[in-house]
């Protein structure tokens, strides 16, 4: 048994494309619309399905508002129709196929260069030596409290890169 809020599809629509109107029977789905569309305003027939959109015009809180009708909800929206219902037909800008941000190109540059002398003493931080006799992390708390000693990690950093 159907439901009785059931709403089926009306017998027939109107397409509105530059001012001119044609009744035509609902399509199944947007892309079966977009194809109709061609058919019925030559002005279209180039146009790919992605750049044709549908819209209606509706009443909300006593103000009148276009909403577009987007491919999947094609189907609901064509049940909530009234017969005779006006669907305007717009057709979007084609998408530049090149970025529309300009793409800075750098010219590629070997890395560089270290002679095995100073390869030894890179990073600060895998000297043992260095980290035994700086950092006494064992005993002290591991909370984000602020350290004890003296030197702040941050200066001792900052010391060893201006050296």
């Amino acid at each position: 048994m159907a439901r009785a809020s059931q709403k089926s599809t009306p017998d027939l629509i109107t397409y509105r494309y530059k001012q001119t109107m044609a009744y035509v029977k609902p399509a199944d789905d947007h892309s079966k619309a977009a194809e109709y569309a061609r058919e019925v305003f030559t002005d279209l027939s180039t146009i790919s399905d992605s750049r044709i959109s549908f819209s209606i015009t509706v009443r909300v809180q006593d103000k009148i508002q276009t909403v577009m009708i987007t491919p999947r909800a094609w189907r609901d929206t064509m049940s909530s129709l009234a017969k005779f219902e006006i669907v305007d037909i717009s057709v979007t800008e084609s998408r530049p196929c090149t970025p529309s941000v300009p793409t800075l190109t750098l010219p590629e540059y070997p890395p560089p260069e270290y002679s095995a002398a100073s390869e030894k003493h890179t990073d600060a931080f895998q000297d043992e030596k260095h980290l035994s006799s700086e950092c006494r992390c064992s005993s002290q708390s591991r909370s984000p409290s602020p350290s004890s000693s003296p030197r702040s990690p941050l200066r001792w950093f900052h010391d060893r890169v201006t050296r």
